[in-house]
C-alpha cells in the first residue's frame, strides 16, 4: 500500500481483519483492534501479532500443522499487502505447555522444531520458544510464589471446573487433576503478564475458541481458523487425517 495516500482508518481495519477465509468475525472486538493499528500507524511501525503453537505426542508434522500454517503464511502476506507498514509475527512455541502434561521431552522438542523451521524459512514468521521465557522471568519461582494463593482461591476461580475437566482428559502427568489445573492456571496467568509487557502493541491471535480468554494476555484479540474457515480446533490437538478424523488430542 502507498504509504502517502489518506488512510480511511475504519476501511483498513475492515479490509485487513473482518475476512472469512482467516478471521472468527462474530469473535472480533473492532474498537481494540482499531486502537492498535491506529498505534501501529501513528508509530509508522508493522503491526505485531503474538500466539502460542502448542504440542502434545506428536513426533512428527501432520496435514493438520502443514494446513493451518499455509493459512497462516497466506494471512501474514494478505496483512502485508493491506497494512501500510505490513505485520510482524511472532509464535511461542508451548514447549513447557506440553511438558507440564507429562508428553516426553524427545517428542516435544522433535515434533517443535519441524514447526519451527517449517514457520520460520517457508513461512517467513519468527518464533521464540517459551522455555526461555520461562528462564529470562524466572516462571518456575513465580509460580511457587503463587501457590497458596492459587490453591486458596481456586474454588472461587471460574474457570477451576474447566482446567480440572481438561487435566483429567489431557494431562499424563503424576499431578492430581486440581494440582494440576491450578499450576496450569498459574503458569498462564504469568506468561500472559510477560507476553503484554514484551508486546504492549501487539495482537494476540489464537486459532482456537475463545473459553480460555481470561488466561490470554490483556491484549486485543483475534481468533484465526485454523486447517480451512470455519475450523477452530488447533493442529496440535488433532489426529493427522491419515489416521482418521479430526479428533482433538488435548489443549493448550
Amino acid at each position: 500500500m502507498n504509504t502517502q495516500e489518506p488512510i480511511e482508518l475504519d476501511n483498513l481495519v475492515e479490509q485487513a481483519f473482518f475476512v472469512r477465509k482467516f478471521v472468527n468475525k462474530k469473535l472480533i472486538d473492532r474498537q481494540a483492534l482499531t486502537t492498535v493499528v491506529q498505534t501501529s500507524l501513528n508509530k509508522r511501525n508493522p503491526l505485531q501479532l503474538v500466539g502460542f503453537w502448542g504440542a502434545m505426542n506428536k513426533y512428527n508434522m501432520d496435514d493438520n500443522d502443514e494446513k493451518t500454517i499455509q493459512q497462516l503464511e497466506q494471512f501474514n502476506l494478505y496483512l502485508s499487502r493491506k497494512l501500510p507498514y505490513g505485520c510482524c509475527w511472532t509464535i511461542i512455541l508451548a514447549d513447557m505447555h506440553a511438558l507440564h502434561n507429562g508428553y516426553p521431552a524427545e517428542h516435544v522438542q522433535h515434533y517443535l522444531d519441524q514447526i519451527r523451521t517449517r514457520l520460520e524459512h517457508k513461512a517467513g514468521i519468527q518464533t521464540l520458544l517459551l522455555k526461555t521465557l520461562w528462564k529470562d522471568y524466572a516462571v518456575e519461582q513465580q509460580i511457587a510464589q503463587r501457590a497458596d494463593r492459587t490453591k486458596s482461591c481456586w474454588k472461587q476461580n471460574p474457570l477451576s471446573e474447566a482446567l480440572e475437566c481438561q487435566a483429567s482428559r489431557y494431562s499424563i502427568n503424576c499431578k492430581t487433576f486440581t494440582e494440576n489445573a491450578q499450576h496450569y492456571y498459574s503458569m498462564r496467568k504469568i506468561e500472559a503478564e510477560i507476553i503484554r509487557i514484551l508486546y504492549p502493541e501487539a495482537i494476540f491471535f489464537s486459532i482456537s475458541l475463545n473459553k480460555m480468554k481470561p488466561l490470554f494476555p490483556d491484549l486485543p484479540h483475534l481468533y484465526l481458523w485454523s486447517l480451512k474457515r470455519g475450523t477452530s480446533q488447533a493442529p496440535w490437538l488433532m489426529k493427522s487425517v491419515m489416521e482418521g478424523e479430526h479428533e482433538p488430542l488435548g489443549s493448550l
